[in-house]
């Protein structure tokens, strides 16, 4: 990827949303690598409760996400904007249920294949290229759709989570957090959030409330929505491991040395300032159901 390029375009958030399908894949091709080596199998972030790993803390929310949905063994779970598939293996192998994951990266679909066959679960895990906004199921196709910190990608919001529920059986449930405005506009002075969404690719970033009408014009009943990041340790807020991971060394020296990594420091820089100000969170819970039974 050009960086500079990317960058250029990105600024604009016109084109952030009509051409959000290449640069969110040219993003995700680019950054992967680096992703999967710095952080592991789990492109999202987590609270701490206190002093536990980072890995730990991240199977924890995975987990609170399957029991938020009930998942049981004979459920059909798509996940939506999967990366490489971590948190769907981990809930595949703690629930017996079957996960289908989607990602607009051929690199993802590439790295996620290849870990499925490394752990032994092809019976129960599948990543496949495709669009969430135009995903290739027929109607009433899954039991839960999980959507972790992916519908921020999404340039038409409303249409995105309609079309979860189009593939989401009757009585199934879809749920998952996202990343989110939080603390009203008139405190993002800085206009960090607007960086985020440069930096990132993000067409924009919704509100709780703007994520609870989009379910609901999308025929879903709305259980809960809640931004989980005060349920983080006072002492370890979200960002912890982030802001650690950035005052490096290690990683300030290869900021410096690859346009890819110094993007990747600014916009790690910029998340750590957006949840220290009270502007943004990645920790949006939503649980929502589809009237009917399957």
């Amino acid at each position: 990827m050009n960086v500079m390029s990317y960058l250029e375009r990105t600024r604009d958030s016109h084109l952030r949303a009509r051409d959000y399908k290449e640069l969110v894949r040219e993003y995700y091709d680019t950054v992967t690598p680096f992703y999967h080596k710095g952080w592991g199998e789990y492109f999202h972030f987590a609270p701490f409760a206190g002093r536990e790993t980072v890995r730990q803390a991240l199977e924890a929310q995975q987990l609170l996400l399957a029991q938020k949905a009930s998942i049981r063994r004979s459920d059909r779970v798509l996940d939506v904007g999967c990366g490489i598939g971590g948190p769907g293996r981990n809930i595949a192998r703690r629930t017996g249920a079957h996960v289908t994951g989607v990602t607009i990266s051929p690199t993802q679909v590439k790295t996620a294949q290849g870990l499925i066959r490394r752990q032994g679960l092809q019976e129960r895990c599948q990543v496949l290229l495709g669009d969430a906004m135009h995903l290739d199921f027929p109607d009433d196709s899954f039991d839960v759709v999980l959507a972790i910190e992916s519908a921020c990608h999404m340039p038409d919001k409303a249409a995105f989570y309609a079309e979860c529920a189009r593939v989401l059986r009757p009585g199934g449930r879809m749920t998952g957090w996202d990343w989110i405005r939080t603390g009203g506009a008139a405190l993002d002075e800085a206009g960090c959030n607007e960086a985020i969404c440069a930096y990132f690719a993000l067409p924009s970033l919704s509100t709780l409330d703007q994520i609870a009408d989009h379910l609901r014009a999308a025929g879903l009943l709305v259980l809960e929505v809640e931004d989980l990041a005060p349920h983080s340790a006072p002492t370890r807020p979200w960002w912890d491991s982030l802001q650690h991971q950035l005052r490096s060394p290690l990683t300030r020296v290869a900021s410096r040395l690859s346009r890819t990594l110094g993007m990747m420091q600014t916009s790690g820089e910029l998340l750590v300032r957006g949840g220290q100000s009270g502007v943004f969170s990645p920790l949006g819970l939503f649980v929502a159901d589809k009237p009917g039974k399957g």
